[in-house]
């Protein structure tokens, strides 16, 4: 491909040096057909008063080789001011005078098979003509345009050579990233060696090496994320193993009961569990959401609507507080609702009974819209905040029933907006989320 654009491109270059070289050549025998005539005119003036002392000049033979090559192609002829030719060069054939009258001016004219570039010159005492055969012009034009040409072409061969040892040679590397990827299995994610690379792949080199940390990060979430999995779901269904077995070896009613109900409590914390450990797979695995308009307040009220039943059975106040009247963002309402579901069924696992959650959404002095979940619980210590992300950890309220995703998702969530998100635990917790 290279060496096919390189010789159009010299095809062009090859036509636009004719042309140039024509309309140069052009130019230059004009002005030289020109400034023959005159300077003959000049030396002549005299005699062509008194033209009797012109001799018409004779149509001897040159000797040398090189004369009778030209001495057939320029010619000039002296004409009195009555238009009778009264001198003439070897082998000049007569150009007829189209007008007395007419000025000095080119023209071409074809005398037998041969086109002549002719310039008369009519002067005071007489008119002057001086030609050239056109050939002797293009023979020049091909002459050069041959000589650059045939360099050209004789360094294509060579331009070949060099094309096809640089490409090969600058494609090594890029072979050898190849063979290192090619001989990998899909465990083998660490970085490719990037010593000696090229400037040209090196972005593509660095780029790859990105794309293994970031598939390296992923599978090792995954693997903690299983292995946390299977750890988590272990404990809820060998509890249910338990109950079981003491439903079908108790005789008693009452207690045969109790492990009944205790099975129905463990069902309902699995299914918890795995709801979660579903909706962090699910936003685990997205790197962009669809972003629509959302209206806060909506979310909320629906929220609510769900959880009711839940603080009911506590005797918790859960309420919602509107301090702007404009409560519409930009996100993707699935998420937004899952991020508050998980913010207000966390505040109402962890406050005691008869407590409050009020959920809020007002203006900041920034025109940034916030939404906070508030609550009067148990709180958490300073230190601990952080943790408070971590997959599967509940601190020190072990006795809580949850899964310790909650937090997690919604953390998650977070990122996939660019929202910021704030912990301040001050008789209870409060959580802050702040929307661009």
């Amino acid at each position: 491909m290279l060496l096919s654009t390189i010789f159009l491109v010299w095809i062009v270059m090859v036509l636009e040096v004719y042309q140039e070289t024509e309309h140069e050549i052009s130019e230059l025998f004009d002005a030289n057909l020109s400034q023959s005539a005159n300077v003959i005119y000049q030396l002549l003036a005299h005699e062509m008063i008194e033209h009797n002392h012109l001799k018409i000049l004779s149509e001897s033979k040159p000797d040398l080789h090189y004369k009778i090559h030209y001495d057939r192609k320029v010619a000039f002829l002296i004409y009195d001011i009555h238009g009778n030719l009264i001198a003439k060069s070897n082998h000049a054939p007569s150009f007829l005078i189209s007008s007395l009258s007419q000025s000095t001016h080119y023209e071409d004219i074809q005398i037998d098979k041969y086109w002549w570039r002719v310039f008369t010159l009519k002067a005071q005492y007489g008119i002057l003509q001086t030609a050239e055969r056109k050939d002797v012009r293009e023979e020049l034009i091909k002459e050069i345009v041959w000589q650059m040409l045939k360099t050209l072409l004789w360094s294509l061969p060579f331009l070949a050579i060099l094309i096809y040892v640089s490409i090969r040679h600058g494609l090594k590397p890029l072979q050898r990233v190849a063979n290192d990827i090619s001989q990998r299995n899909s465990e083998q994610l660490h970085h490719l060696d990037n010593k000696d690379i090229p400037l040209e792949i090196k972005s593509l080199v660095d780029t790859l090496n990105n794309l293994f940390q970031r598939l390296n990060q992923t599978f090792e979430n995954e693997r903690r994320f299983t292995a946390d999995a299977a750890h988590e779901l272990r404990t809820p269904l060998a509890g249910l193993k338990i109950q079981a077995q003491l439903a079908l070896q108790n005789q008693n009613n009452e207690l045969r009961s109790q492990a009944l109900q205790n099975i129905l409590t463990g069902v309902d914390q699995a299914h918890h569990l795995v709801e979660q450990l579903l909706t962090l797979a699910r936003i685990d695995g997205n790197q962009t959401l669809e972003m629509k308009t959302v209206d806060l307040k909506e979310i909320s009220e629906k929220i609510i609507k769900m959880l009711i039943s839940q603080a009911i059975d506590k005797q918790q106040d859960l309420g919602l507080l509107i301090l702007t009247s404009q409560t519409q963002i930009q996100g993707n309402p699935e998420a937004l609702e899952i991020l508050l579901r998980n913010l207000v069924d966390n505040a109402l696992r962890y406050t005691p009974e008869n407590g409050e959650i009020t959920i809020s959404i007002e203006r900041l002095e920034t025109k940034q819209l916030c939404l906070k979940v508030k609550d009067n619980g148990i709180g958490v210590s300073q230190d601990k905040i952080e943790k408070l992300f971590e997959r599967f950890y509940r601190g020190e309220h072990q006795h809580i029933k949850g899964s310790g995703l909650g937090l997690s998702i919604v953390k998650r969530i977070t990122q996939l907006h660019h929202l910021k998100l704030n912990f301040e635990s001050n008789a209870g917790l409060t959580v802050t989320i702040i929307f661009p």
